[in-house]
């Protein structure tokens, strides 16, 4: 939690001030994302060849069962907007405290 705390104030305000809600979120997307990128060269090599040779076969599988994308196509829309409402409202409320 130390650190992604930011500076203190130099005005006897907070001693900490904790980053935004979007950084923090940001920050684990990258960290999800060169975890499975790592993952993913590990698996399938490092050539351009053999990544999409491995890429192929659960892309294929994905795309070929339209029930999963009949389930995307309705539920992420909904599930991203609520997402976005609730750290809207966190920053909201975090500026309001301050």
């Amino acid at each position: 939690m130390t650190l992604l705390a930011g500076r203190p104030s130099n005005g006897g305000g907070k001693p900490l001030d904790l980053v935004h809600v979007g950084r923090l979120v940001l920050c684990a997307a990258a960290g999800i994302g060169h975890s499975g990128r790592r993952r993913r060269r590990s698996q399938f090599g490092n050539d351009q060849e053999s990544l999409q040779a491995g890429c192929a076969r659960p892309k294929a599988r994905i795309l070929s069962d339209q029930a999963l994308i009949d389930v995307l196509v309705v539920a992420v829309p909904p599930a991203w907007a609520v997402f976005s409402y609730i750290t809207k409202l966190a920053q909201s409320l975090r500026a309001a405290r301050s």
